[in-house]
């Protein structure tokens, strides 16, 4: 069995995320449709007054395909996105401000809906359980209930008020605040607004000119603009008509006018005329500069067929000029009825074989002869003047080169300082800090002493005489036990109120669990004469008719093992029933 992870063969299906359904691209589709309903069922609900309102929604719900928008999504996190859009916005429609039959077509889309919604599926789709709405609409909401009788929606009373009902029994809607505090999520839709590509392009300010020469982004993305421009006007459904503007006024017709023109008033037809032998002297003039261009490129004659020689630049001029020297058309000023070109007519010619370049450079028409100077030659050519100082040679101590030195060893020397030096200068110089004689946790000094306090709060009682400080253990008599706590409760007055004494505390309770007859107070427990006096007293106190006292180290002190002895006089003789004075030691407690 391999238990290393091996490839899926099949892909995830493709999901739409929640954003889909707050941008513009859901939110504005289904307003309109969510009018188109409205008015459908305004055109049903005319024209059917016989049959019952919801009856004819039903219909007009179905005939739509509303009862299939369950199934658009099934994503636990999409659908509730899409849920709550969708719900949100059947609500927008129930405002005070929509049209009455508006208002009343959402409240029956709203129930049909959400009670529509699929339950005990297998997988269990996720549905929506509560409609969030403000305030203030689900006030608007509840005016509904109070449709007018002998109105034109007084049918739909009824109807209306049953779904009321039903809203508020079932617990339909999570009321938010008002909707001027924009409580909802998103706070407005559509949330994310979708905008065509080419219109980004448009209003990008980053394709304003910059300086220096064009970044290939810069270039991407004008060549991606312009294509996106051009397959725009190509696929517009309102072709240019015979009546356009653009089409009696082109610069072609424009061009064909003064041309004629110019043929005509130097009579260029007529061999024998000073015209046409100023046309013959302007074509031979161009003939003979392509020629001269065409020396730049030899490479370029030589790739080219014959056929592609023929339809090239120098190739068609030669062509004109020979038609010219038969008199079949006026030459160079003929090309663009395609002189020279005419084993092929212009107007078969597809779009793209028309404006596309062919793979090979040296066909484009530009000159690509390294001899020919360009405008930005000096930023690569040699420059004698310019570098003759660097030419010349030069030593390494240069101020560049000490600069960049000079920084590296800074550098350095701060990283050293930083990470060694500061640590190494740390650790020699710190200094000792004076403990003033004392250490450990509980103010233990070097002498072994335990320090004074004030007030008497130390463990061991000031009082406690000396005799008591050691004790032989009655297990083992050759152990000595030490005396790490006492209390001679000499201090007359002291109460034991929570937070009076730092190692007793005097409850306030009923300690129902031995049925006793008192309530323990800390009233009742003082310090007289140097004892702690516990007292029992007849008195009301809590609904009992006795008052006592207990004292108790709860949470106070803990003893993990020794000795402990303690001197109690208790009251009365022990066979009188309903006294239990006691001094009681439970183990096991902190």
């Amino acid at each position: 069995m391999a238990l290393y992870p091996a490839p899926c063969p099949s892909h995830a299906e493709p999901t739409l995320q929640p954003s889909y359904f707050t941008s513009s691209l859901y939110v504005e589709s289904l307003r309109t449709d969510i009018n188109d309903l409205v008015l459908l069922y305004e055109e049903q609900y005319k024209a059917n007054n016989a049959e019952p309102p919801f009856s004819v929604f039903k219909s007009v719900w179905r005939s739509e395909g509303w009862h299939l928008l369950h199934l658009r999504v099934f994503d636990d996190r999409t659908r509730e996105r899409f849920l709550t859009t969708t719900f949100r916005l059947f609500l927008e429609k129930s405002k005070k401000s929509e049209p009455p039959f508006t208002r009343v077509t959402a409240v029956l889309a709203l129930y049909t809906l959400y009670s529509t919604q699929p339950l005990g599926t297998t997988p269990a789709l996720w549905y929506l359980k509560h409609i969030t709405i403000p305030a203030d609409q689900h006030n608007d909401l509840q005016e509904l209930d109070a449709i007018p009788s002998g109105t034109e929606l007084s049918a739909l009373r009824p109807t209306i008020s049953f779904i009321l009902r039903y809203f508020r029994e079932n617990g339909v809607f999570l009321i938010l605040p008002d909707s001027n505090s924009l409580p909802e999520n998103p706070r407005s839709l559509p949330r994310e607004v979708h905008v065509d590509r080419g219109l980004i392009a448009s209003l990008d300010p980053s394709s304003t000119k910059k300086k220096g020469r064009p970044t290939r982004n810069d270039k991407t993305r004008k060549a991606k603009s312009a294509v996106d421009s051009l397959e725009s006007w190509l696929d517009k459904p309102q072709p240019l008509t015979e009546d356009s503007p653009a089409l009696t006024k082109s610069k072609a017709d424009e061009y064909q006018l003064l041309k004629s023109q110019l043929l005509v008033a130097i009579d260029g037809q007529n061999p024998d005329s000073e015209g046409h032998s100023a046309i013959v002297k302007a074509n031979r003039l161009v003939f003979r500069r392509l020629q001269e261009v065409q020396t730049y490129v030899p490479q370029a004659s030589d790739s080219l067929s014959r056929q592609e020689r023929e339809s090239a630049g120098v190739g068609r001029v030669e062509s004109a000029m020979e038609d010219l020297a038969q008199g079949l058309n006026p030459g160079i000023l003929g090309l663009l009825e395609g002189s020279g070109n005419s084993s092929q007519d212009i107007g078969s010619v597809s779009f793209t074989e028309r404006f596309s370049l062919s793979p090979d450079p040296t066909t484009w028409g530009s000159i690509l002869s390294p001899n020919h100077p360009e405008p930005d030659d000096y930023l690569h050519n040699p420059d004698p003047k310019r570098d003759r100082k660097y030419d010349s040679g030069g030593h390494m101590f240069t101020y560049r080169g000490l600069t960049n030195l000079g920084c590296m060893i800074t550098l350095c020397t701060g990283m050293l300082t930083l990470f060694a030096g500061y640590p190494i200068f740390s650790h020699f110089t710190a200094r000792k800090p004076s403990d003033m004689g004392g250490f450990n946790i509980g103010g233990i000094n070097s002498t072994g002493q335990i320090p004074s306090f004030l007030g008497n709060y130390g463990l061991v009682d000031r009082e406690t005489p000396a005799d008591a400080f050691y004790k032989t253990s009655y297990t083992n008599p050759s152990q000595q036990l030490q005396l790490v706590f006492s209390d001679e409760f000499n201090t007359d007055g002291r109460t034991f109120y929570p937070g009076d004494d730092p190692y007793w505390e005097a409850v306030d309770l009923h300690y129902w669990a031995t049925n006793n007859m008192e309530w323990y107070d800390p009233q009742a427990v003082v310090t007289r004469d140097g004892f702690l006096e516990v007292s029992l007293s007849r008195k009301d106190a809590h609904g009992l008719q006795y008052q006592g006292g207990m004292v108790s180290t709860w949470n106070k002190f803990c003893f993990t093992g020794g000795l402990l002895e303690v001197s109690v006089t208790l009251p009365g003789a022990n066979n009188v029933m309903g006294l239990w004075p006691a001094d009681e030691l439970v183990m096991g407690r902190v």
